[in-house]
């Protein structure tokens, strides 16, 4: 494929934050330490989307005091990088800020790349694979969601015992599945983002992203989602607040730095940070199977499985086919290779766990009732093998209690409980 590829869909980005070193939910049950400053962060997820071709873009940055002697040289960044922009100093918090923003999207657009995070940089050098994956979004219906960031997250919601009954299929290097929720940073389809916003679901609520798990989220009927078998974009700050601890998870520094009120830049090689030494793993070569596991192809595999394993799954990602397509002998070398790898490894007791007990309740609660939990349970789940039983249990609490309080507290008061 040629180097000068460009993407055959408009993108229009909406980029709403607020720029803080300041603890952002104080009440978050899985807050965690930022040692980087967020506005390098900020400026290198700007400068990191440079050559993707974005057809235009709305900017609705909220800028702490700290950093208000920088507001020329964030306008003087963002120019330099986005060609079509408009740009306003405060962020989108309520749901008629969401309507004034889709109200100034241009039609022609096809995709709304929402980046609601501040620190989310696109991982590659090359933009074609954004190209590709944009393409296969608008190419599977007007009502579909492209996963971009969150990787190892987004895989693993593939692979929950109690998620089996799932439609789950795999096209093109990607795995699609139906949902009816999106987090904070998405490619999202002209149509769908603006069905978000057609009626009032907050009560009067602060809504500063689709996912917040201390107030009203985004809901929908079913849409498609999709997630590549590469990582796009990723969290700088990595993902051990989600119980993530693997070196393939790895923080990043941002490549923009401010020295003497100047931005300078520090090209990362993208390629390097996302692979891996030989001396990690025991065997590169996969008997008898075309695919080798070595450098960013292993990385893929390993990333996928930093957050939980299946062996399916990962032989989806590494061999391009389905279990069932494949001969015994060749799935059991596999899972033999992936087994000989130490991150793999680490994560068996927890594999067992939820195969053995979490899976076997909810097959049982199958066969009980006849229909699959709720949608309450799945959260639960969710969130205890997310963060951990304490953690997941309090985060669920607070959730849980927030809408109790709800119900007996004036709808105009609403938004002091956010």
């Amino acid at each position: 494929m040629s180097s000068n590829r460009i993407p055959m869909s408009n993108v229009h980005l909406i980029y709403t934050c607020i720029v803080t070193n300041k603890a952002l939910n104080k009440e978050s049950a899985r807050d965690y330490a930022h040692v980087e400053s967020r506005l390098e962060q900020f400026l290198s997820s700007l400068h990191s989307m440079k050559n993707l071709s974005i057809s235009s873009a709305n900017f609705y940055i909220e800028i702490d005091d700290e950093f208000s002697k920088y507001i020329p040289l964030i306008e003087s960044h963002i120019e330099n990088i986005f060609d079509s922009y408009t740009l306003r100093w405060h962020r989108l918090q309520l749901f008629q800020d969401w309507v004034g923003a889709k109200n100034e999207i241009p039609p022609t657009t096809q995709l709304v790349l929402l980046q609601s995070n501040f620190d989310h940089i696109y991982t590659l050098s090359s933009p074609i694979p954004f190209f590709q994956f944009c393409d296969s979004v608008v190419e599977a219906g007007p009502r579909s969601i492209g996963e971009i960031t969150h990787w190892p997250e987004a895989i693993s919601e593939f692979s929950r015992p109690w998620s089996r009954n799932r439609n789950v299929r795999i096209k093109d290097e990607m795995l699609i599945r139906s949902t009816n929720l999106c987090v904070g940073t998405s490619l999202i389809t002209f149509d769908l983002f603006c069905e978000w916003w057609q009626e009032d679901f907050t009560g009067g609520s602060r809504i500063v992203r689709p996912d917040n798990p201390f107030g009203p989220s985004v809901q929908f009927p079913d849409a498609k989602l999709l997630v590549p078998f590469i990582e796009l974009f990723r969290h700088l700050d990595g993902y051990s607040h989600v119980g993530i601890g693997s070196k393939w998870a790895q923080p990043l520094s941002p490549c923009c730095l401010i020295t003497d009120g100047k931005i300078s830049h520090s090209e990362y090689l993208r390629e390097t940070f996302l692979k891996i030494s030989s001396s990690s793993v025991t065997s590169n070569v996969l008997p008898d199977l075309d695919e080798k596991i070595s450098g960013l192809f292993l990385n893929r595999i390993l990333t996928a499985g930093a957050h939980r394993i299946d062996f399916a799954l990962l032989f989806k990602i590494g061999a391009r086919k389905d279990k069932k397509d494949a001969h015994l002998i060749e799935y059991l070398k596999y899972i033999l290779i992936l087994l000989r790898i130490h991150p793999i490894i680490i994560l068996i007791p927890r594999y067992l766990f939820e195969n053995l007990i979490i899976g076997s309740i909810m097959r049982l609660h199958r066969m009980i009732t006849g229909h699959t939990s709720s949608p309450r349970n799945n959260m639960y789940c969710s969130k205890v093998m997310s963060l951990g039983f304490v953690r997941g249990s309090g985060l669920i609490f607070r959730i849980t209690t927030r809408k109790l309080v709800k119900i007996v507290i004036p709808k105009g008061l609403h938004r002091h409980f956010n």
